[in-house]
C-alpha cells in the first residue's frame, strides 16, 4: 500500500489543559523543549509521509502562523476547518475532500508514541485491511476506546466502556482506506452527542471489512491533561537531554544532564538535571531541577523550580518552591521568599502574587 498522506486532528478545545490552552491549541504546548506538533511533524517525515492535512478550529490563526514558520522541508501542509466540535469521527470526515481517494494515517494531535510511527506504518502498509488500529495494554481501559482481538483482527470496539471487555486501549493512531468516510457518514451520534471514530470502525468490521489491531509495547502518552503532560515531559527529558555542559555563569553548579543555551545567564544557582534552559534566560540565586524546561527569555530569581514546564518570557521571583507546574508564556509570579510549595497551571500573561497565610 502506498501511504503518503496524514490527517492530524488539531481542532479540539483542549479543555483539560485550560488555562494553558485558552490562547494556543494543544499541539503547540511544549514537551521536553519542543511543541507536540513539531514532534508529530518529525514522526511523519521519518515515516516517509509527504502530505499533512491539519484539521483545525475556526480560530486557528496562531496555529497557521506557527506552521508557516516551522513546517519541515519536504512536508506539504494544508488545513481544513471543523466548524463544530462533534467528535473524532466528524473531525476525520471534514478531511474527506483533502484526502481524496487514497489511504491515510489519522494522527490525534495529543498523542506521543515512543519511537514514532514508522514501525506501525510498516505493518499498516503491508496489511490488506480497511482499517489498522494501534493498541496498547493499559491499567485503566475505561478511560479510552477499547478493542477486542481475535488473532490480529479487531472484532469489537467500544468507546470509554464502564466495564471494559479488554485492557487494550486505542492509542490514537490509525491507517484507513477511504471506505472509512462512508462508515462515518452512516454512524449515528453517541450518547454524548459525538460521532465516535470507534463506532465507525466497528461499523466497518460489521460490514465485513478487515480491521487489524497492532499491539504496541512502546511507551505512549495521551498528553491531554496536566499530569500526563508532565509525565511525558519527564519521560522524554530522560531520553533526549544527554549533554553535560561546563559550568555556566558565575558560581553556578550544574549537576547531571542539562541543555543550556549558550546565551543563558546563570549566577549563584544550582541546576540538577535533566533540565532545559532556553535562549536569553537569566537564572539568579535559584535552584532548578530536576525535570524542568524553561522557555526562551525567562527570568528566575530567588526561587526553587522542580518538575515543571515554564513558557517563554516568564518572570519568577521569590517563589519558595514551584513544582509539578505548567506555565504558559509571559507568566509573572511574585513570591514572598518564604519556603511555601505551590503547584500551578497558569495561562498566558497571568500575574500571581503568593503571600504566606496570615497568622
Amino acid at each position: 500500500m502506498q501511504l503518503r498522506t496524514a490527517v492530524v486532528l488539531c481542532a479540539g478545545l483542549g479543555s483539560r489543559l485550560w488555562p494553558v490552552t485558552l490562547n494556543k491549541p494543544k499541539v503547540l504546548v511544549p514537551v521536553a523543549g519542543r511543541s507536540i506538533l513539531d514532534r508529530i511533524f518529525d514522526d511523519l517525515v521519518r515515516a516517509n509521509i509527504s502530505r499533512a492535512v491539519l484539521v483545525v478550529s475556526p480560530w486557528s490563526d496562531v496555529l497557521r502562523q506557527y506552521v508557516a514558520d516551522h513546517a519541515p522541508e519536504g512536508l506539504e501542509v494544508s488545513f481544513v476547518v471543523q466548524e463544530e466540535a462533534r467528535g473524532l469521527g466528524h473531525a476525520t470526515a471534514t478531511a474527506r475532500e483533502a484526502v481524496g481517494d487514497e489511504p491515510f494515517l489519522l494522527y490525534l494531535g495529543d498523542e506521543l508514541l515512543e519511537g514514532g510511527v514508522e514501525e506501525f506504518l510498516d505493518v499498516a502498509r503491508k496489511a490488506d485491511a480497511g482499517a489498522v488500529v494501534l493498541l496498547k495494554e493499559v491499567p485503566e481501559p475505561q478511560r479510552f476506546g477499547v478493542a477486542v482481538l481475535d488473532g490480529d483482527r479487531v472484532v469489537k470496539l467500544v468507546e470509554k466502556p464502564a466495564n471494559p471487555p479488554s485492557s487494550l486501549a486505542v492509542v490514537g493512531l490509525y491507517v484507513f482506506q477511504p471506505v472509512i468516510f462512508e462508515a462515518i457518514a452512516q454512524t449515528p451520534e453517541s450518547a454524548r452527542g459525538e460521532i465516535e471514530i470507534t463506532d465507525a470502525i466497528q461499523l466497518l468490521a460489521d460490514k465485513g471489512h478487515k480491521v487489524v489491531g497492532v499491539v504496541s509495547e512502546r511507551q505512549w502518552y495521551d498528553v491531554g491533561t496536566h499530569d500526563a503532560l508532565l509525565e511525558a515531559n519527564r519521560f522524554l527529558m530522560d531520553r533526549e537531554v544527554t549533554e553535560t555542559p561546563l559550568p555556566t555563569g558565575e558560581r553556578c553548579n550544574i549537576i547531571g544532564r542539562c541543555r543550556v543555551a549558550h546565551d543563558a545567564e546563570a549566577i549563584d544557582c544550582e541546576v540538577f538535571g535533566p533540565v532545559i534552559i532556553g535562549h536569553g534566560c537569566s537564572i539568579r540565586r535559584s535552584r532548578i531541577g530536576p525535570y524542568v524546561c524553561i522557555g526562551d527569555n525567562t527570568c528566575v530569581e530567588d526561587s526553587v523550580v522542580e518538575d515543571s514546564i515554564i513558557g517563554t518570557g516568564c518572570h519568577l521571583r521569590g517563589v519558595g518552591k514551584l513544582y509539578h507546574s505548567v506555565l504558559d508564556d509571559e507568566v509573572r509570579i511574585q513570591g514572598s521568599g518564604t519556603p511555601v510549595a505551590v503547584s500551578l497551571t497558569a495561562g498566558r500573561r497571568t500575574t500571581l502574587r503568593l503571600e504566606p497565610p496570615e497568622t
